[in-house]
């Protein structure tokens, strides 16, 4: 056996094929499978949660205004303001998004934050939600991954090809 600059961490949970990587604020690496982990030192510990939310974790997001936003398996997307708040955002709520199963979820350059799901991405501004599909700009409404670049531009992995949104 050789010796290697990768090291294994025990998955806290049963199901790898959902787990997710999140950067809190403090710069701690979170691991996100049906629940919140912390890592430290090679160790998960759980993270209590904020609120009583009856479905599985799939991404977390620590926004630079310190709120929480927790992506779920079928359930959409909850922000959790630094007081307590709760605002929900699915396919079947008031604040519509165009999935409830959240693939990812990325913070824009003025505090927006965007939510990658298999129907769509949506941005979430001052002005509300706006839904990006194949009709207006995506080239795939299969959203899979996104990245902000140092230009805060928007990367957008689709099942078709990539698309890259600059304001």
């Amino acid at each position: 056996i050789q010796m290697t600059n990768i090291h294994l961490i025990p998955s806290p949970a049963a199901a790898v094929d959902q787990e997710t990587l999140g950067l809190s604020l403090d710069g701690s690496v979170v691991l996100v499978n049906r629940h919140l982990f912390k890592l430290k030192n090679r160790v998960t510990r759980q993270v209590p949660s904020k609120v009583k939310l009856d479905t599985s974790l799939l991404n977390v997001l620590y926004a630079s205004d310190h709120s929480e936003w927790l992506g779920t398996a079928g359930k959409g997307v909850y922000r959790i303001s630094n007081e307590g708040n709760v605002v929900h955002y699915s396919a079947n709520s008031q604040l519509k998004i165009s999935a409830n199963f959240s693939r990812g979820i990325v913070e824009g350059e003025h505090g927006d934050v965007w939510i990658a799901t298999w129907n769509g991405l949506n941005k979430i501004g001052k002005g509300g939600v706006e839904v990006f599909g194949s009709l207006n700009g995506l080239p795939n409404r299969q959203v899979r991954s996104m990245l902000r670049d140092h230009n805060n531009c928007m990367w957008i992995g689709t099942d078709g090809v990539p698309a890259k949104y600059c304001s």
